[in-house]
């Protein structure tokens, strides 16, 4: 009985034995598989963090470009504003002129000619 229970023994030990040699075997194909795995998921990320760059490199390049138009757009405004004002305070001059009746006459027929420009 005694030979029987140590042959048991010796035969449970193989099973385990050969058992962990195939759980080895075993992992060192689910490590290739998880380092195949792994590459393959950071290969995605890296290509996800590419486009998400390129994404951001193109927004940037569309803001930079409507705010050079716009600061060029706010800058013939502001020319144009200051224009609109300098023609009106020589209107205001030129009314003033023509309601003295007085002032030399290249001045006076300029400014009547203004005047009857913009009255129309």
């Amino acid at each position: 009985m005694l030979e029987e229970k140590n042959m048991n023994q010796d035969y449970i030990l193989e099973e385990e034995e050969s058992n962990k040699g195939l759980e080895n075997e075993n992992n060192g194909d689910n490590l290739d598989y998880e380092l195949e795995n792994k590459s393959k998921k950071k290969s995605v990320k890296n290509k996800f963090i590419l486009i998400e760059l390129i994404i951001i490199l193109i927004l940037g390049a569309i803001i930079y470009f409507q705010f050079s138009s716009f600061s060029e757009k706010r800058e013939e405004v502001r020319n144009s504003y200051d224009s609109l004002n300098q023609l009106e305070w020589e209107l205001k001059d030129c009314r003033e002129l023509i309601s003295q009746n007085q002032g030399e006459f290249d001045r006076y027929d300029y400014c009547r000619e203004l005047i009857k420009s913009f009255d129309n």
